[in-house]
């Protein structure tokens, strides 16, 4: 049902820093939580709002519904390990990647085992949203691209793509890689820049 929304309470938001006390005042509000990572963007020369919009919703939406969610500020903001901005600075790795050569993908015939590795998670996408979707579990989709980002990184540790004979049934991986995480960036609602 179009425009139809549903309230799904969760746990309790801490912050890594320590406990928070609505007796004390010290209770965390959206608004001071933009403004904390905006001041750790900007120290790290980063201020981009997608990448804002990365950090805070994936660090929400990572964890099971319902659970505690400790807040991170300098995790969130990462650019290594299971983050957002890791996420987008994926997607565009695999776009600068496909911005550097000019043939065509073609569908493998054959693979070797890293293709094949990151092919057979490519293949897992569906049922993965699908599932996310209908048990509104938005963490085991969040799971899933950082695992698939991370067969990514060792397909392309042993793979090279640019300049190899195999460069255009390559292209045609990279090229489903970029889009499924994008698709999968979409659907929670992130931002997936050709380049950051």
């Amino acid at each position: 049902l179009s425009g139809v929304t549903k309230n799904i309470p969760t746990g309790t938001v801490k912050l890594s820093t320590g406990k928070m006390s609505s007796r004390t005042g010290d209770v965390l509000n959206i608004e001071w939580l933009f403004e904390k990572l905006h001041e750790a963007a900007s120290e790290r020369g980063e201020v981009k709002d997608v990448v804002i919009i990365a950090a805070l919703r994936y660090a929400f939406l990572k964890v099971r519904i319902g659970s505690d969610i400790i807040f991170d500020i300098n995790e969130a903001l990462s650019i290594e390990g299971n983050s957002g901005p890791y996420l987008q600075y994926a997607h565009a790795r695999a776009r600068s990647i496909l911005g550097k050569t000019t043939k065509a993908g073609v569908r493998p015939v054959e693979l070797d085992e890293a293709e094949r590795l990151l092919v057979s998670k490519l293949g897992e996408y569906s049922d993965v949203a699908t599932q996310a979707m209908n048990q509104l579990a938005p963490h085991t989709l969040c799971a899933y691209l950082y695992e698939l980002s991370q067969v990514f990184n060792r397909f392309y540790e042993k793979s090279q793509v640019v300049g190899d004979a195999r460069e255009s049934e390559r292209v045609y991986i990279v090229h489903a890689y970029a889009e499924t995480l994008k698709c999968g960036l979409t659907l929670l609602g992130i931002p997936a820049p050709e380049q950051l």
